[in-house]
């Protein structure tokens, strides 16, 4: 029962790496964009509101 889930984690993680660059940058920029458009919204939320 481990040696199938370790096998089907490994497979997945193989799967996995080709895309692990865009995922990671993915989870990077994701935060910062949802920083900067917390920030612009305090800031210049009440010009457009």
């Amino acid at each position: 029962m481990t040696k199938k889930l370790g096998t089907d984690y490994d497979v997945r993680e193989e799967k996995r790496s080709p895309n692990k660059a865009l995922s990671w940058a993915f989870d990077l920029l994701f935060p910062l964009v949802l920083v900067i458009a917390a920030v612009s919204l305090g800031r210049y939320g009440s010009k457009f509101w």
